[in-house]
């Protein structure tokens, strides 16, 4: 198990059961989601919006190449 408590998390014991709450809440397809970054050139709101709530991306990298 990690140590939430140690570096570098420093987590404090509210901290820590505020983790714990969120991902005990989560579905598996919200946790699955997580996973995955999408890399995308576009900064249209609309299209991330719905990124993120179809997949439960745990982040969107902008490439503008």
């Amino acid at each position: 198990m990690v140590n939430l408590k140690a570096m570098p998390y420093n987590l404090s014991d509210e901290d820590i059961l505020w983790v714990k709450e969120k991902i005990n809440s989560m579905t598996k397809e919200e946790k699955v989601g997580q996973l995955f970054f999408q890399l995308t050139s576009s900064i249209e709101e609309d299209y991330l919006r719905n990124l993120v709530e179809k997949y439960h991306l745990g982040g969107i990298r902008y490439n503008g190449m």
